[in-house]
């Protein structure tokens, strides 16, 4: 297993765990730098102005670190689109049949390696749980990826 790897699997272990103790992940980045220090930042997320400030303050601050591989955790909202339907436009926030999950986009700088890893939150017994993770490891865009790139609107 690659130290990406090994930092994906920890970083679900640790959503796992703070997830079944509060029943939410709160956006926060496992980070680790070229000499193998482990970063943990916690990120409150505002509007579509600070995300991008914070998505520019991060390139610059793993630049100066020397982070090479890290992995950022969220909740956040998604809608499954089935086969044949129309792809939906607008924000997911405003879908009635949108569901919530936990989301971990992770990348590493030297090998190129990237990972989106999406874990359903089921509030439906009453107390929330974590799904099975579903993985896509391809087409991941968004302001918190290609955090090694050069600085993007998004």
């Amino acid at each position: 297993m690659s130290k990406f790897e090994e930092l994906v699997e920890k970083a679900k272990e640790n959503v796992q765990r703070m997830f079944d103790e509060r029943g939410e992940i709160l956006p926060m980045w496992h980070a680790q730098t070229v000499d193998g220090e482990d970063l943990i930042l916690a990120t409150p997320l505002g509007d579509a102005d600070q995300k991008e400030l914070l998505s520019q303050a991060l390139k610059l601050f793993f630049q100066e670190k020397g982070v090479v591989r890290y992995v950022f955790m969220t909740e956040t909202w998604f809608k499954a689109v089935k086969e044949g339907e129309t792809m939906f436009s607008g924000d997911v926030r405003h879908q009635p049949d949108k569901k919530e999950a936990v989301m971990l986009v992770g990348e590493d700088r030297d090998t190129g390696a990237s990972v989106m890893v999406q874990l359903e939150i089921d509030r439906s017994k009453g107390k929330a749980v974590l799904l099975p993770a579903s993985k896509s490891y391809d087409g991941m865009t968004g302001r918190f990826t290609n955090m090694f790139g050069e600085p993007t609107q998004h």
